[in-house]
């Protein structure tokens, strides 16, 4: 865990599961991304009160055994007041995220026709204006969606909006979200997957004793497939098309399959870029976020801020200025296959993180002799 978080702390997950013990007890898991865009658990805690004082602890604790904490770019969380309060103040540098989907939920639960005192009618109004700005791509179509809602609105649901998630919308508003650096994740869908998991192992309301053995027995054996899809992107010799630009190969040597494959659909789309003007290197180029501001080297898009990857504005405009698509400094070094390789378990020759009590048998059924007539009969 510690390995896996110092490789690749930018990015962080934070939930909890319930109904696992019998002891009622919560499990908190923090989880990182890797540069092949699959999950790793950096951390697990059983807390007996999730107040305060105990998430306090246990982001000590998980500070003082992980150095890297001050890495931490983004923290992702639900929208519990005091969960996010206490890691906004034991992670000053992070920006803090809102998952979309609990954020919709709140929307729901929040925005009721008893307690705004509105009609059903207008409730779905208010909750697609709503939505409309989660997903809004920059913080002008935020502000157009918003007065749309002050001007439609009665006060009881305007009230509520300022009061709880107009001040904090960078960490929810999905366009400004982005600029943070969350690797286009907008919820906790990844620590969802692995609730699920854990709960369809682990038996509800276990003893301590089969929790723990089951827990770990779990994180062994998701660590053995992912420990297998590195093996493979190391391996795997790809099919390249003769149409293939020479640089977009390049990208292919040097990132992972999963940064490559980002790379290769904004390549597909580098085509749909129109260009207004150019001006000292620097292009106006028109998207669906609106007029962008392009360099060789940088963009105000969702996609390059998000990433750090290449863009199809990037991309295009290098083109347009008959230079070669690829360049490594436009890649982050989490992304390139040298760095994946030196961090990734399998490829530790140390091995560090492996149990040492996993093997894996191959059993084959014996093959059935097919009788011959005589034979059958005599059966």
């Amino acid at each position: 865990m510690k390995q896996s978080f110092s490789s690749y702390p930018e990015f962080l997950c934070v939930d909890a599961t319930y109904k696992l013990l019998e002891l009622r007890l919560p499990l908190y898991i923090l989880l990182v991304e890797d540069g092949n865009g699959e999950s790793e658990v950096a951390a697990a805690f059983l807390l007996l009160d999730e107040n305060e004082s105990s998430l306090t602890n246990i982001s000590r604790i998980f500070k003082e055994e992980n150095p890297a904490w001050e890495k931490v770019r983004v923290i992702m969380t639900d929208k519990d007041m005091t969960e996010r309060h206490v890691f906004a103040s034991q992670f000053p540098n992070a920006q803090m995220l809102i998952c979309l989907y609990h954020t919709f939920r709140s929307f729901r639960r929040e925005i009721t026709t008893e307690k705004m005192g509105i009609t059903s009618g207008q409730r779905s109004l208010y909750l697609e204006l709503l939505q409309q700005m989660a997903y809004a791509t920059n913080e002008d179509k935020y502000d157009e969606i918003y007065t749309r809602l002050k001007d439609c609105a009665p006060s009881t649901v305007i009230q509520y909006f300022n009061e709880n998630w107009h001040p904090i919308r960078k960490q929810w508003t999905m366009g400004m979200k982005y600029s943070s650096g969350n690797f286009l994740n907008n919820t906790n869908n990844r620590l969802e997957s692995l609730n699920s998991k854990l709960k369809s192992v682990i038996s509800r309301y276990s003893s301590l004793e089969e929790f723990i053995e089951k827990f770990f027995l779990t994180l062994s054996v998701l660590r053995s497939e992912r420990d297998h899809k590195a093996g493979l992107t190391a391996q795997k010799v790809h099919v390249v098309p003769e149409s293939t630009d020479p640089g977009l190969i390049r990208y292919m040597s040097h990132l992972t399959h999963y940064a490559y494959q980002f790379v290769s659909r904004q390549m597909s789309l580098k085509d749909k870029v129109q260009i207004i003007s150019v001006s000292d290197q620097e292009y106006c180029v028109k998207s669906s976020e609106g007029e962008l501001v392009v360099t060789p080297t940088s963009c105000h898009c969702m996609q390059w801020q998000s990433m750090r990857l290449p863009c199809r504005h990037i991309i295009a405009v290098r083109i347009d200025a008959n230079m070669d698509i690829f360049e490594p400094s436009l890649c982050d070094k989490r992304w390139t296959m040298e760095y994946y390789k030196a961090s990734q378990r399998v490829f530790l020759n140390d091995h560090e993180g492996q149990s040492s009590d996993c093997s894996v048998v191959m059993c084959s059924p014996p093959k059935k002799k097919v009788l011959s007539q005589a034979s059958n009969y005599l059966q």
